[in-house]
This record gives C-alpha cells, sequence and structure tokens, in this order.
C-alpha cells in the first residue's frame, strides 16, 4: 500500500471536498496551498514568495528554505506517492524530494487544460514533467492524446451527512455558474425556461460589466460566487441541473458528478456524456446549443437512480493512479 501526500490548491470549499472523503485516512496527508501556516503573517509571506504571478516576472532565490515544511512523513515504511495538482509546479521542490525520498513516486494532475495553465505559469514545460514525474493525469481527452497523458476524470466527494448541506428551496431547474464566454447560450436557456413557467434559478458569475435589465429575482447576475455548501444545498433540492460549458472544455465535469451522485437530471452541452457508463437519455439530455428543448417534459416526476458506486470517488482516484504507477 503507498502512502499519499496531496498537493491541492486549498483556494474555496469546493477544493477541500475533492479529496474529502480520503483526508481522514491513515495513509493520506492533504496539503492546501491556501492553508500552509495558521498564522497570516508566515502564509502571506509563503504566498508572495511562490506567487506564479511574481515568479513569472523575476524567480524569486532561496525557496528551498520552505521545503521542509511542505514534506510530510509517515509513521509507517510504506512508500509514498506525491501528487500535484497544477498550482504546484516547482521544479526545485520536485527535484528536494527526489533526493530526501529516493524510493518515493512523483505524481502530476492537471486539472485544467494545459493551455489555462501556460497561461497562468509561464515556464510550465511538459517535457520536463514527462521525464520527471512517474505519473501524469488530466481530465482532458485532447490534452492527454496531444501530451501523452492518463485519462482520469477529476475525483470528488460527496456529502452524506444529510446535516452537513444546507436547506434550499425547491426549484424544477438551477443553472449556477460563470458567464465567461458563453452569455449568450445562458440567456437562451433561461428564455426558454422562463416562457414554460418553471421554477428556476439562473446565477450567473461574472467579472465584466454587463448590463441587463431584469427585474427577475431568480435571475441573479453577481461577481461573487456563491458558497459551496450553498450550492449544495440547491443541487440537492431541484430537479434538473442546466450545465453550460465553454468552448475549450473537453471531458467529465464536476457539475457532471453531481447529477450522477445525487440523482438529478441533467441538460448539458458536453457530447463527452454520450460515452458514459451513466447516460441514460430519460435523465442526462445533451444539447448542442440549447434550441428546442421541452424543459416540462424534461423535469417530469420520473424517479432517478444511477447507482452510484464511488466510480468517481477520490479512494478511486488514487487506487487509478497507483495501479498505473505500479504497471497496472
Amino acid at each position: 500500500m503507498y502512502n499519499f501526500v496531496i498537493y491541492t490548491d486549498g483556494f474555496n470549499d469546493l477544493e477541500d471536498m475533492l479529496f474529502k472523503e480520503v483526508s481522514s485516512l491513515e495513509n493520506v496527508f492533504i496539503i492546501s496551498k491556501n492553508k500552509i501556516f495558521k498564522n497570516s503573517i508566515s502564509q502571506n509571506i509563503f504566498k508572495f514568495y511562490f506567487s506564479f504571478r511574481v515568479n513569472n516576472i523575476i524567480n524569486l532565490p532561496f525557496k528551498e528554505i520552505w521545503f521542509s515544511k511542505l514534506d510530510h512523513n509517515f509513521s509507517n515504511n510504506n512508500p509514498t506517492i506525491y501528487l500535484f495538482l497544477t498550482s504546484w509546479y516547482y521544479p526545485k521542490f520536485f527535484r528536494y524530494l527526489r533526493k530526501k525520498h529516493p524510493t518515493c513516486k512523483l505524481a502530476f494532475y492537471f486539472g485544467d487544460t494545459v493551455i489555462s495553465k501556460k497561461r497562468v505559469i509561464k515556464n510550465l514545460d511538459i517535457s520536463y514533467l514527462q521525464e520527471t514525474m512517474d505519473y501524469i493525469g488530466s481530465y482532458n481527452p485532447d490534452d492527454v492524446l496531444e501530451y501523452n497523458m492518463s485519462y482520469l476524470p477529476m475525483c470528488y466527494s460527496k456529502i452524506t451527512n444529510k446535516d452537513d448541506i444546507p436547506t434550499k428551496e425547491k426549484k424544477d431547474i438551477i443553472f449556477i455558474g460563470a458567464s465567461r464566454r458563453r452569455m449568450h447560450l445562458i440567456m437562451r436557456c433561461y428564455e426558454q425556461v422562463k416562457k414554460e413557467e418553471l421554477n428556476y434559478l439562473f446565477y450567473v458569475v461574472t467579472q465584466e460589466n454587463l448590463e441587463l435589465e431584469n427585474e427577475d429575482k431568480n435571475f441573479i447576475l453577481t461577481k461573487k460566487p456563491m458558497e459551496y455548501k450553498d450550492y449544495l444545498g440547491y443541487v440537492t433540492n431541484c430537479k434538473c441541473i442546466v450545465e453550460i460549458i465553454d468552448s475549450e472544455t473537453n471531458g467529465g465535469t464536476l457539475r457532471f458528478w453531481d447529477a450522477i451522485m445525487y440523482n438529478k437530471k441533467i441538460v448539458t452541452n458536453n457530447k463527452n456524456v454520450l460515452s458514459s457508463k451513466f447516460f441514460d437519455e430519460d435523465h442526462i439530455k445533451y444539447t448542442n446549443d440549447f434550441l428546442d428543448l421541452n424543459f416540462k417534459k424534461i423535469i417530469d416526476d420520473q424517479i432517478v437512480n444511477y447507482n452510484y458506486k464511488g466510480e468517481n470517488s477520490p479512494e478511486t482516484f488514487l487506487a487509478k493512479i497507483s495501479n498505473s504507477i505500479n504497471g497496472g
């Protein structure tokens, strides 16, 4: 059995939820980038020193003084896999771990597209990762093909204790997400749902200065993302989730897994749902353009049960990585 040290972004509640199901296991230790130090001054200094925005301009020296704080020793003698999400691209730290732990394994996972991360991390070198890592995974089939990575959907923890989820008003249809490059599709879908006089919520997060004359209290245009637990409250109290992806997204999505884990219908423009083992045309509706949809028919009272058995759990995610490293 492997130990796992998992390096996550940890910038919000959603990040914390990815590996929550395994966070209490004795062979798993999670290091969240935004929670290295309890002391706020130390945390802010660390954040500055390891900021890609700063290091893209000038490569700050002496990062090595932080490395021991970013390591973890387990009480057993099992080998350790160090798993990095993409905000942890620090080649000097990789070399430090290799030298200190010669038998360790290094794994790197892209939960975003390579092109989007290259915009943030100017020195991101895929060739270097291929030479250094024992495993490189991605949720994106296009990146998997182009860069010879392993395909692996991003894991997601299911909340099983209903007391941990706030109760929200029941809705027929919900869309909760960002507007980026897809506002025309969001508005098209909203107008159709409104026309059918359904009970809905459209919560659209945008950083653009959009001016929409809309007094509908169930259409919210805001710059503030919804708290994750509030979002789950709406998911668990709705009949159908609307997912609208942008052109750069390819592969599995968390919205899709919300539908599967909590047995909700979903309308989406993500064609990858068609090849999912959970695809059922009565419950999962694929559309390219959100035209000519009959939402009243989609949200009928048919019982939804996808029989989810942890296929996208963090435990399954880690097992696939360790099996791949072992040549399985």
